[in-house]
């Protein structure tokens, strides 16, 4: 059965801020009558680079306004509207959009406008972990990266927010574990001599065994931006839901964190403290 198209909560440079999670078929919004419009524009293939300007507008804060919003602003086509919007107990979304919709568009067109919609309702709506999309209740067939290509979460530190924003590039990959983190250690995003020791899935979780002295010694920006990076990129290639993360077969300790925890998509993670 073909899958949904599905957003990890937001493909780039989110600037959406951390939300106290929410009661799924009850989702609040600030006390505002303003949303911040993620409004998306994809670079050329092959890499796919997301890059995302964000804009206030008025709002009555139903889902379906939101959605004309996105409109009015050039992030989704004309024509496009919300027909029902279905909150999960697990704190996703399912947003069944108007027949046609993203049906026969390019790769780089759907990731812009899955971008856009996810982005803005996973910031408006606090507590999603992932937003999916139908048309008409019909699944929407997408146009994946080939399965020798890999979507890199390359995190980095923004100016004026002690935030981590993400860049999203495609590249060539043998699909292992290894491999990808080989390349985010070409890519800046994993430190030079961080290699993997073992990856085990179960299912949709999985465990990833680093290298000894991961995340050690280093400071809590280069920590969120590892962490983001390596967890957010494992979790979408293999489909999972959640990531243990381990360093030569021990709980990692790192002076900011104590990663006991499985870990999950995040696009708003704040430098560590």
């Amino acid at each position: 059965m073909k899958k949904l198209i599905m957003l990890f909560v937001a493909l780039a440079l989110v600037l959406a801020a951390c939300a106290t999670p929410t009661t799924p078929d009850e989702p609040t919004t600030e006390a505002t009558t303003q949303v911040r419009l993620y409004l998306a524009t994809v670079g050329e293939a092959p890499l796919y680079t997301v890059y995302m300007e964000t804009v206030y507008a008025e709002t009555d804060g139903t889902p379906e306004h939101i959605v004309q919003l996105l409109v009015q602003h050039g992030a989704l086509p004309q024509g496009t509207y919300l027909l029902d919007v279905t909150w999960h107990e697990d704190n996703t979304v399912t947003l069944n959009m108007n027949e046609g919709f993203m049906q026969g568009q390019s790769d780089a067109e759907q990731q812009r406008q899955s971008a856009s919609l996810g982005s803005t309702f996973s910031a408006f709506f606090g507590g999603l972990t992932s937003v999916f999309f139908t048309a008409a209740g019909q699944e929407i067939e997408p146009v994946a990266p080939t399965q020798s290509q890999v979507r890199l979460y390359l995190a980095n530190l923004g100016n004026q927010e002690p935030w981590v924003y993400i860049n999203l590039h495609y590249a060539n990959t043998t699909g292992t574990a290894q491999d990808i983190v080989r390349l985010l250690v070409e890519h800046g995003a994993l430190p030079q001599g961080t290699a993997v020791h073992s990856f085990t899935q179960q299912g949709r979780s999985a465990t990833i065994d680093m290298n000894e002295g991961f995340l050690q010694a280093t400071g809590s920006s280069g920590e969120a931006i590892q962490v983001v990076s390596l967890v957010n990129t494992l979790l979408t290639h293999f489909n999972l839901q959640e990531l243990y993360l381990t360093a030569a077969g021990q709980m990692i300790e790192s002076g900011h964190e104590t990663y006991d925890y499985p870990l999950t998509y995040r696009d708003d993670i704040p430098i560590l403290t």
